[in-house]
């Protein structure tokens, strides 16, 4: 993870991903978890510092290089 240039702080919070394996489209629920390839971790960085220049948060966490994810699945 890398802290922009814009910002003085990168504030961050851990959180889990699903990754999708297989196509599908109006899959039934009950085979929804046949799609599911792994669940890494996921850094999610935020710009925090950042949040002063707009009302919309996915700005502040959609910076280059702000968020880590994890393949150890």
């Amino acid at each position: 993870m890398t802290i922009p240039c814009e910002s003085n702080k990168l504030d961050y919070e851990v959180e889990i991903a699903v990754v999708i394996g297989k196509n599908g489209r109006r899959t039934p629920e009950e085979k929804a978890f046949e799609y599911i390839a792994g669940y890494p971790n996921y850094n999610n960085g935020w710009v925090r510092d950042w949040q002063q220049h707009t009302f919309q948060w996915g700005s502040v966490k959609n910076f280059e290089r702000t968020g880590a994810l994890g393949l150890g699945w």
